[in-house]
C-alpha cells in the first residue's frame, strides 16, 4: 500500500517502482564458437572480454581491443540449379514453411546469415524450407538493437557489409515468402567445431545451418505468419502456385 503523505518511505517506494519500469539493458550476444575458421581459444578470450564489458555497462564504442575480425564468408556461392531440381526440392514431403523474424529473414535471403537459431532440430535432420518474413512492428530501441547486432557480427566475421535496413523497407515483404533455403540440423552439443563455427550460431542446443539459399524475385504473400513448421504441401493452393512460379523465374 502506498503511503498517503509525501514521506521518505513513499519516495523510496516510487523510486523502486520507477526503476522496475526502466527498460532492461540487453547485453549483446557474443557467439560462443566464433567466425568460421578462427582460433577457438583466441575467440573465447576475446568474447569473455566483450561480455564483461557489456555486462558492466560499457558502451559499444568502447569495446576493448577494438574489433577482432576473421575471414568468414557466411554462405557459399549458390550452385546453379535447373527448374526440375528446385521444384522437386520445393515439393519434397519434408519441405516446411518457416516464419523468421526480420531483419534476420532478409539477412538469410540475401546470403549474409548462415544459421537460424532454434530450440529444436529441423525435422528429419534437415531439408528445404520456405522462409516467410515476419512483421516489422518493433519499437525504436528494439530495432536499434537488432541493427547493432548485425553490424557487430558482420564486423567480427571480417565481412565488409554496408547493408542498412529500415523498418519501412522491410514492410514491403512482411508476412511474405522471400526465399527458399536448404538447411542441415546441427546439434551444438555433439557436432564438430568445423560444422558449428559461425558468427551467427548463438550456441543453443540446436541450430539450422543454411547451406543453400535462393531469394525469390518477388515476394509471395502468405498471411498471418506461421505456427510451428507447417508442411509446404499443406499450404493453400494459391500460395504454393505463386511460390512455384517464382522458383521457375529464378531457375537457371
Amino acid at each position: 500500500m502506498v503511503p498517503k503523505k509525501n514521506t521518505p518511505a513513499k519516495a523510496e517506494l516510487f523510486k523502486k517502482i520507477h526503476k522496475q519500469r526502466q527498460p532492461k539493458i540487453r547485453v549483446p550476444i557474443v557467439p560462443p564458437f566464433g567466425p568460421t575458421g578462427c582460433d577457438l581459444t583466441q575467440w573465447q578470450s576475446y568474447a569473455s572480454q566483450i561480455r564483461a564489458h557489456f555486462e558492466s555497462g560499457g558502451l559499444e564504442r568502447d569495446i576493448p581491443g577494438g574489433v577482432v575480425s576473421w575471414a568468414d564468408s557466411p554462405v557459399p556461392s549458390q550452385p546453379k540449379r535447373n527448374l526440375n531440381f528446385l521444384l522437386a526440392a520445393l515439393n519434397h514431403s519434408n519441405t516446411r514453411v518457416i516464419n523468421v523474424q526480420e531483419p534476420w529473414a532478409t539477412m538469410i535471403a540475401t546470403s549474409r546469415k548462415d544459421f537460424e537459431n532454434r530450440p529444436d532440430k529441423f525435422p528429419q535432420g534437415g531439408g528445404w524450407m520456405v522462409i516467410v518474413a515476419s512483421k516489422v512492428k518493433y519499437s525504436a530501441p528494439e530495432w536499434t538493437y537488432r541493427l547493432g547486432d548485425i553490424r557487430r557480427r558482420m564486423a567480427w566475421s571480417g565481412v565488409d557489409d554496408s547493408c542498412v535496413f529500415t523498418q519501412k523497407d522491410l514492410e514491403k515483404t512482411e508476412q511474405c515468402a522471400i526465399a527458399v533455403a536448404k538447411v542441415v540440423s546441427v546439434d551444438n552439443r555433439l557436432c564438430s567445431l568445423e560444422l558449428k563455427q559461425s558468427i551467427w550460431n548463438n550456441g543453443d542446443a540446436f541450430a539450422w545451418k543454411i547451406v543453400e539459399v535462393h531469394k525469390l524475385i518477388e515476394p509471395v504473400f502468405f498471411g498471418n505468419g506461421t505456427l510451428g513448421k507447417p508442411y509446404f504441401k499443406n499450404c493453400p493452393s494459391a500460395f504454393k502456385d505463386n511460390v512455384r512460379h517464382q522458383i521457375s523465374r529464378l531457375a537457371v
